[in-house]
Order: structure tokens, then sequence, then C-alpha cells
């Protein structure tokens, strides 16, 4: 009999824990109190250095999609006050650039998430995700733009080609933010331009599970569970189109649930946890599940 390693059920947390990414705290639900302000856990802020009242960065109630999670991050600058500038760092040290923060798993290709946009004198907002491999930064995805964007809206930016990645790290802001080098001071705000994102991830739009009408239901069971040639798929309800992921996100097989029961070969699959996916004629996810093949 094939055997699960420990290895195999690591990766399949990383790739198919909360939400659908491995970014940290990448809808922005957690918070950490730092006596006067919050900060996203897992980011440094420029809130630190504000000594009044005012914080560039703040938890948002305004989030998206509204039926996932509670809050978003609002990144706003001031341009007549230095340091406050809207800027959500993962490093140490916020000033001295970005660094490996979080692990990758698989081969990410774009980097996806929701944003809000309110531009002032020529701001430009920036959003990006470093890979890096061994400590060095193998590509980059960023998002740059500088029109008014008053309703959330979606972007994805694809990684440029790169062989492999072991971690990543992210950075918001919502001017068009560099890192001095060699003890400068990084450029200022334009205006006091104001930025919100939320549910950022690697590959895939973070979406909500649709709700169905009251007089539709939609039910899925597979077994056996754990299984080594076949698993049998048993539906109820809607047609759905059946996807299988191995742990680096890639499609081990998929197929089109039109009958009731269906058989699934998975023999010529390595064992390991998989996660399987059940998506409407629309595209959206409905239901997931775990699959273990031994």
């Amino acid at each position: 009999m094939k055997r699960l390693t420990l290895f195999s059920i690591v990766l399949f947390l990383l790739v198919a824990g909360k939400s659908i990414g491995q970014i940290p705290n990448q809808g922005f639900e957690n918070w950490i109190s730092a006596g006067s302000y919050n900060d996203p856990e897992s980011y440094k802020t420029t809130n630190f250095l504000m000594i009044g009242s005012f914080h560039p960065v703040t938890r948002s109630t305004d989030h998206y999609p509204s039926s996932i999670g509670n809050y978003s991050i609002r990144l706003e600058s001031q341009s007549s006050t230095q340091g406050a500038v809207g800027l959500a760092v993962q490093s140490d040290d916020i000033m001295n650039g970005l660094k490996p923060t979080f692990p990758i798993v698989g081969h990410p290709g774009v980097f996806t998430g929701y944003f809000k946009f309110t531009p002032q004198n020529g701001d430009t907002l920036l959003v990006l995700a470093s890979l890096y491999k061994n400590g060095v930064e193998v590509s980059t995805a960023a998002f740059i733009y500088d029109l008014p964007q008053n309703d959330w809206a979606s972007f994805s930016v694809p990684f440029p080609e790169y062989i492999e990645a072991d971690s990543g790290a992210i950075m918001l802001s919502s001017y068009l933010f560099q890192f001095a080098g060699g003890g400068g001071q990084p450029p200022l705000p334009n205006g006091n331009s104001i930025l919100y994102v939320d549910n950022i991830s690697f590959d895939s739009l973070i979406t909500t599970i649709q709700e169905l009408p009251a007089n539709q239901s939609f039910s899925a069971c597979i077994y056996p569970n754990p299984a080594q040639e076949s698993i049998t798929i048993e539906t109820t309800g809607i047609h759905t189109f059946f996807k299988l992921y191995d742990i680096t996100g890639r499609i081990a097989g998929e197929i089109d649930l039109k009958n009731e029961s269906t058989n699934f070969n998975i023999s010529h699959l390595q064992p390991g946890i998989y996660l399987a996916t059940f998506r409407n004629t629309q595209g959206i996810l409905i239901k997931k599940e775990k699959v273990i093949i031994e």
C-alpha cells in the first residue's frame, strides 16, 4: 500500500488552507494593536512614525467580495506631512526594502486582488508581489494604476518568467513609492491619495461561493476516501464541473459531472492529499473537499 507522508500533508495545508492563496493575511482580517493604532498582521506600516491622531494605514469595513471576511486595508497619504505615506510592507524594517517573508509552494504565475483608488495630483498606486529563491529576488508582479476607481475592481498581473521560487513578499502603497538607497529619503506623495486593497492572492481571484436559489440544492460525496485506484463522485442538484488539484496547485484531473454518479480513475496519480473542487456552469466555486490517495 502506498503511504502518505507528513511532507505531503504540510504542503497541502499551504496550498489549500485559508481562502485559496499562500499570502499571509491576504484578506486583511487580522490586525495587531500597537497602542494608539492597529497594524495588519504580517505587515509593517508607517503608522509608528505618526505623532498625532492621523495614521496612514487603517482597517476598513468597506471590503470585497462582500460575502468574504469583514475588513480591507485602507492606505492614505498626506503630502504635507513627512512620513505620512500610505505604505504597508512585509518586512522587518519598512524603510530598508522588501525581504522574503512567507514560503511559496508551486509556481505562482499571476498576482491578483481587488482595489479602490482615489488619486490626487497625479499620484499612482503601487501594489506588488515579489518572489525569491534563496533570498534573491527572481520575479516581481507590479500593479501600477493612476486613474480614479470609485467602485471595487479586480487586478491581475502576471509574473515575468522565472525558474522557481521558495518565498515571497508584498508591498502596498497609495502612491508610487520607491525605496531610497544609501540612506536617502524616499519620494513623497503628490497628494492625499487613498487606496483600498482586499483579498490578494496568486493565480486565481478569491470569489464568493455561489448562493443557490431557494428551489435548488447541491450536494456531493466522494468515496472511497482514502482511495487507491478510483473514486466515485456522486452529486445531486445543479450541473457542475469537477477538478482535482495536486499539492503544487496543478490540475491532476477534471471531468464534466452530467451524471449523478461518476467513476473517476486515479490510478496514475502519486500518493498524497489532493484538493477537489466543484464549480457551476458559470465557473463559480460552490464546494471543495480533500481527497486522499494512498
